[in-house]
């Protein structure tokens, strides 16, 4: 990661045993902070594990997550009306955890069948209606590194959006410039 801006976050597996999320998320968290030296920042959750943020925020808070983009997006729909990301509201208080919206995963190739021309275009088609729209949007994409070889298109797709303006971002830095503006 030297030289380079990368996020190294957790994306944490209960989906065999969900009731023992708490448990299996501090091990994992762990198991992070051995591998890289430090805690975990962020989380990105599987959708359908989902006791709610409102499950699942101690869990995070415990362990030092600030940011977290929980709410499951696949092809660019944007299912919460928004693309910013927001501060949680628990217990009618104003916590200090982030989430935004995964507006696009790399799953799409595979549940679609998409191609490499199919899934550029529904990243081109969502970075075109967020200029168009003129409302600033964040888009975060999940895109697994062992997918590459079926997901280039996807790839190549964030590589023109940048080079037509887009900022691109890791999640700890887009919460902590939310943060602080």
């Amino acid at each position: 990661k030297r030289g380079r801006r990368v996020e190294l976050g957790l994306h944490p597996d209960a989906l065999d045993q969900p009731n023992k999320y708490a448990e299996l998320f501090a091990e994992q968290a762990r198991w992070f902070r051995r591998l890289t030296g430090q805690n975990t920042r962020t989380v990105r959750n599987h959708g359908f594990l989902n006791d709610g943020y409102w499950g699942h925020e101690a869990s995070w808070k415990k362990h030092g997550v600030i940011g977290s983009s929980n709410l499951p997006g696949l092809d660019g729909r944007i299912i919460n009306g928004s693309l910013l990301p927001a501060r949680l509201l628990l217990n009618d208080e104003l916590t200090d955890h982030w989430s935004i919206l995964t507006a696009i995963g790399d799953g799409i190739v595979f549940i679609h069948g998409w191609d490499d021309v199919q899934s550029a275009q529904c990243v081109l088609d969502l970075a075109g209606r967020i200029k168009v729209s003129g409302v600033p949007g964040v888009m975060v994409l999940n895109l697994h590194p062992e997918n590459i070889e079926k997901t280039r298109g996807m790839h190549e797709a964030v590589r023109k959006i940048v080079q037509d303006g887009f900022i691109p971002w890791t999640m700890s830095e887009c919460f902590d410039w939310f943060g602080a503006h």
